[in-house]
């Protein structure tokens, strides 16, 4: 039953036969050197990784013979001389060795009456050697290949196979569980990480630097070798540490704002407003956005423009009371005291506080007070005088010389002056 485990002999025979007389018709030279050769073949697979680093050993009679790398596809083949001990040890760091036993040996007379089996194909799968599991069983061989007389081909052999199935099935079983239980702890890793990352990217792209540098913090540490989150944590450190630095810078603006806003505040109280003005500018230009100040600065301009008018009016109003007291002075000066009082009365009205124009009008008045009693003694003096010297002129004509002459006499001492 070499042929792919053709039972009926006739039909192998007649295969045999076929292929044989191709085989001698075309490779005669290959055949001769074919013979004592058994192919097997079969390809490696790694469970929960990738072929990366896998190798198979080659053990001829308990010596190495050769090491490869297992390709990409993870197949293999060799070709096998007949009578010998081999051993095919497939590895992988990190993974569980398995090894396969093929025994080539062959009686005599089988090989000489016929050398050609068909290849023989086996599937190789490597798990992850999991700590706590008794891996033992794996120091030997997990399969034995031998001749089998009865098939007249390779086979496992039955017995060991019956020896070992048991120990396999429970270490692969125990294998399984934990692979399980890796997969499902890789999965709520990968969810986790997945989790921290999208919490990273969504707070990096709010702005939320503290929050997203945590959670890609959070990340790296579930995945330490991802480029990404160390990335990102790079990223984030350096806008936190400007962040930093621009609110150092924005504190210190406030603060030299406050101070200056605490200057200007001082001296608007104490109405020095220039200087409050200059002050409220420069905390303006501190920040060019806050009211206060500029609200400050249009207050101080109402103020002082106030303050220029009432000072235009003040010096117009000085000077008009400057020109009132020297016209009124010329006037007091030439005694023309009547124009003088208008004119201080003018002076004060526009002054009322002034002392010196009523102090001017007060002395006009006595002035004036003692014109009008002198006129008056003046006036009863006259009316005197002439009474006097009608009397004396009535005493003339009637010839009463004495009397005339001393009513005269009177006349004369009112007004020495007088002649007559």
């Amino acid at each position: 039953m070499r042929f792919y485990k053709i039972i009926n002999p006739q039909l192998r025979i007649l295969i045999r036969l076929q292929i044989l007389l191709l085989i001698l018709s075309l490779l005669s030279i290959d055949l001769a050197n074919a013979q004592g050769k058994y192919t097997v073949f079969g390809r490696v697979i790694v469970e929960d990784g990738n072929l990366e680093g896998t190798s198979i050993s080659l053990f001829k009679d308990a010596e190495r013979a050769e090491t490869q790398e297992v390709d990409r596809n993870g197949k293999f083949e060799y070709k096998l001389e007949f009578g010998h001990e081999y051993v095919l040890s497939f590895s992988k760091n990190g993974f569980v060795t398995k090894k396969v036993s093929i025994s080539t040996y062959v009686p005599d007379e089988i090989l000489q009456r016929d050398s050609q089996f068909p290849p023989f194909k086996f599937k190789v799968s490597l798990f992850p050697a999991y700590e706590g599991i008794d891996l033992s069983v794996f120091d030997q061989p997990m399969g034995m290949i031998t001749y089998d007389p009865e098939l007249d081909d390779f086979d496992y052999d039955k017995e060991y196979d019956s020896q070992i199935r048991d120990a396999i099935r429970k270490a692969s079983e125990e294998a399984n569980r934990r692979a399980e239980e890796e997969k499902a702890r890789r999965l709520a890793m990968e969810q986790s990480y997945k989790t921290a990352i999208q919490k990273g990217d969504v707070a990096y792209r709010s702005k939320k630097y503290q929050v997203s540098l945590d959670a890609y913090q959070q990340a790296l540490g579930i995945k330490p070798k991802e480029p990404y989150p160390q990335t990102q944590i790079t990223k984030v450190e350096q806008l936190l540490a400007e962040q930093i630095r621009l609110e150092n810078e924005q504190q210190a603006l406030d603060e030299k704002y406050t101070v200056l806003i605490t200057q200007a505040d001082g001296s608007m109280n104490t109405q020095d407003y220039a200087t409050a003005k200059s002050i409220y500018q420069e905390a303006s230009g501190i920040k060019p956005g806050e009211a206060y100040p500029k609200t400050q600065i249009e207050k101080i301009e109402g103020i002082l423009a106030e303050q220029a008018r009432l000072a235009a009016e003040q010096q117009a109003l000085d000077e008009k009371y400057t020109g009132l007291i020297a016209q009124a002075d010329d006037s007091m000066n030439a005694q023309n005291y009547a124009s003088a009082k208008s004119t201080y009365q003018e002076a004060s009205g526009l002054k009322p506080v002034e002392a010196y124009p009523k102090a001017q009008i007060e002395k006009i008045e006595e002035i004036l007070a003692e014109q009008a009693r002198l006129a008056a003694e003046q006036q009863a003096l006259d009316e005197k005088y002439t009474g006097l010297i009608a009397q004396a002129d009535d005493s003339m004509n009637a010839q009463d010389y004495a009397s005339a002459k001393s009513t005269y006499q009177e006349a004369s001492g009112l007004k020495p002056a007088e002649a007559y």
